[in-house]
């Protein structure tokens, strides 16, 4: 769940499933604006004294970081399977504020977190591979 910098909207996504939901903010209440659901969660329900979901280890994973400014919402996207213990990902895709697919980019190394600069100009990934690495990437 991130909030815009400028406080008007807020985008969840999910990396259970590649959905992505931009709501903006009346007063104190969310209000959603739209909904993108990249892949479909398959999973079976369980039942008994908790109700829960398992997801299938066919499921496809969806965004596994999520970075925003006030221009673009950053998507770090997996789509591989979840049986295949994914961590990480070389996709982002970008999305403006009304959902607008705007452009993918692919990184030049794996990470599993991502953050971007107030002014777009440059993402910052982190991966672990034993030891911290962060990569500065120019857009």
């Amino acid at each position: 769940l991130h909030k815009r910098p400028d406080g008007k909207k807020i985008v969840f996504t999910s990396s259970n499933f590649g959905a992505l939901d931009i709501l903006s903010m009346e007063g104190s209440v969310p209000k959603l604006d739209f909904r993108k659901e990249m892949t479909k969660p398959i999973f079976t329900s369980q039942e008994g004294n908790v109700i829960r979901a398992d997801y299938n280890k066919e499921n496809v994973l969806g965004f596994l970081s999520t970075a925003v400014s006030n221009q673009y919402i950053y998507g770090l996207y997996s789509g591989e399977k979840m049986g295949d213990n994914i961590d990480d990902s070389q996709t982002v895709i970008v999305f403006d504020w009304d959902g607008k697919k705007v452009k993918e980019i692919y990184l030049d190394k794996a990470v599993s977190l991502i953050v971007v600069s107030h002014d777009d100009s440059l993402l910052f990934g982190y991966s672990d591979n034993g030891k911290a690495n962060v990569y500065k990437f120019i857009l």
